[in-house]
């Protein structure tokens, strides 16, 4: 929870807030409200490439084996070639933000979004194969787990998913207030970060809480 090493550098280069950071293929890259994408030279602590093409902030990143997805407040996720600098797949279906990105066990790519649903994606092309109604409310974040999808939302639970069947399996019940951001944290084990200013840690195979962070100040 508190790390005992000493940070070691701050990059610098977006010019408002940074909502999404992703490892691809051994480079960071970042996400921010002023729309661009980055990626960094770690190393140097420097901007490496500058990448441009939503119309408004972007709020998700996910690193796939073929590209570096992302996608914003416009609706739509992109497609990257990271080391050209370009987008090369445009993908449109949601009609609210894209607020988080998952790459599934095949390869696929699952969203979320601000309009309620949950969308897979075609690996191959920019198929939607599938869209869930998830909740009556905007959803906050998607997190792959082998062969299950755990969703968040403003709502104070995690609701579990089958990947294949598209169905729910189990909520996860514990937080008081919204659900802000997931992370997978071991094969059967998600984090999640709430409003309630808790961080928990889940067996989603039992349903159950296996460590309680709390922070004097809500999760954003």
């Amino acid at each position: 929870w508190m790390s005992s090493q000493p940070w070691v550098g701050v990059l610098k280069g977006h010019s408002k807030a940074v909502r999404a950071l992703a490892d691809h293929r051994g480079a960071l890259c970042s996400a921010s409200d002023d729309g661009t994408l980055l990626q960094w030279d770690y190393d140097a602590k420097s901007e490496k490439r500058k990448l441009r093409g939503h119309s408004g902030p972007v709020l998700a990143l996910c690193s796939l084996d073929r590209a570096l997805a992302s996608g914003g407040v416009d609706a739509t996720i992109r497609l990257w070639d990271v080391k050209r600098g370009t987008c090369d797949e445009t993908l449109a279906g949601h009609t609210k933000a894209v607020t988080g990105l998952a790459a599934g066990a095949t390869q696929t790519l699952w969203s979320c979004s601000a309009d309620q649903t949950v969308k897979h994606w075609d690996p191959n092309g920019s198929r939607c194969l599938s869209t869930i109604v998830a909740c009556s409310t905007a959803l906050t974040a998607i997190c792959s787990l082998n062969q299950q999808l755990a969703t968040a939302s403003a709502n104070p639970t995690v609701k579990l998913w089958d990947q294949r069947t598209a169905k729910p399996v189990a909520q996860l019940v514990g937080h008081t207030d919204g659900v802000v951001d997931l992370a997978e944290v071991g094969e059967h084990h998600v984090g999640s970060a709430s409003k309630d200013g808790t961080v928990r840690v889940w067996e989603c195979r039992v349903r159950t809480t296996l460590h309680t962070l709390r922070h004097p100040r809500a999760a954003t």
